[in-house]
């Protein structure tokens, strides 16, 4: 049986995947900020599954200290992890700082899913084989590139150019995270989820403006099970090696912008690092 840790995944995308995943016979754990919810949904999936290996974990992503008690009492708890899905997001209408003075868009998307892969890498190698898919968007299209001389935004907040950059980088950590670690067996992928109606804009982390525009173009969006069928077909795919770090849509590999290119994902990967005082070593190769 194989072991998958979902973030983001009381709700949305992440609720209908660990549901999916249930119902082929998957250990699930489903981890996001709110326990009732969590605990509901939980409850939920073993319900219409009838699979009682459905989990929950407690985890702010946000903030470091949060990602690392979720990790002990997840090394505490279980024994294997096969694949881990960074699907959490959010967007913030204003700018907001978490405990350590980082801007709350950058530190929860990006951030928070780099020091959670860091955190639990030696379980995903302990394994035959290894996958981390992260949730990207199209919506990194909106940006030039990273923006290196004010990562976190301090001058000239902008909602949706912020959760662009932190898309981006959510594809630059999947194509360097592979090119680490696939000598290892640890490989990586990044997908557009497709323009989802969830609970992304309801949930008290956008308002004013974009919550109205979101609100209003919601009956023409996508539904989060449809968009959720994108992880479990990368799951259940016969060939995670064949994935090399790509950008996925609609179920084949689609070019990012035109700017995207190693030498920002290694830039990107030794600021995250030093932003978080870690060392996440793999085989850096070329």
């Amino acid at each position: 049986m194989k072991t998958v840790f979902i973030t983001g995944a009381n709700s949305g995308i992440g609720f209908e995947a660990a549901k999916s995943l249930a119902e082929k016979g998957f250990q699930v754990i489903l981890s996001g900020r709110k326990l009732q919810k969590g605990l509901e949904a939980v409850e939920n999936i073993k319900s219409s599954t009838k699979n009682s290996e459905v989990y929950w974990l407690t985890i702010d992503l946000s903030e470091p200290y949060s990602i690392k008690e979720a990790v002990q009492k997840f090394y505490t708890e279980f024994s294997s992890l096969d694949v881990l899905v960074n699907n959490a997001g959010l967007m913030l209408d204003h700018r907001t700082e978490n405990s350590l003075g980082q801007e709350m868009t950058m530190a929860t998307n990006h951030l928070g899913h780099f020091l959670l892969t860091y955190q639990l890498m030696p379980m995903l190698k302990r394994n035959t084989q290894g996958l981390v898919i992260n949730t990207a968007s199209d919506a990194h299209r909106r940006i030039k590139g990273i923006r290196f001389d004010d990562f976190f935004w301090s001058n000239n907040y902008n909602a949706w150019k912020v959760y662009g950059q932190s898309k981006l980088a959510n594809m630059l950590f999947a194509h360097e995270l592979d090119r680490r670690f696939r000598s290892q067996s640890v490989f990586s992928v990044s997908f557009h989820p497709g323009v989802v109606a969830t609970e992304f804009s309801r949930g008290g982390d956008t308002e004013g403006f974009n919550k109205w525009s979101m609100e209003l173009i919601r009956p023409f969006l996508m539904n989060a099970s449809e968009s959720s069928k994108m992880i479990t077909y990368l799951i259940t795919h016969e060939s995670w090696s064949s994935f090399k770090g790509m950008y996925f849509q609609n179920y084949k590999p689609k070019k990012p912008r035109k700017s995207f290119n190693i030498k920002e994902a290694i830039k990107l990967w030794q600021l995250s690092e030093k932003l978080l005082d870690i060392s996440f070593r793999g085989e850096q190769m070329g």
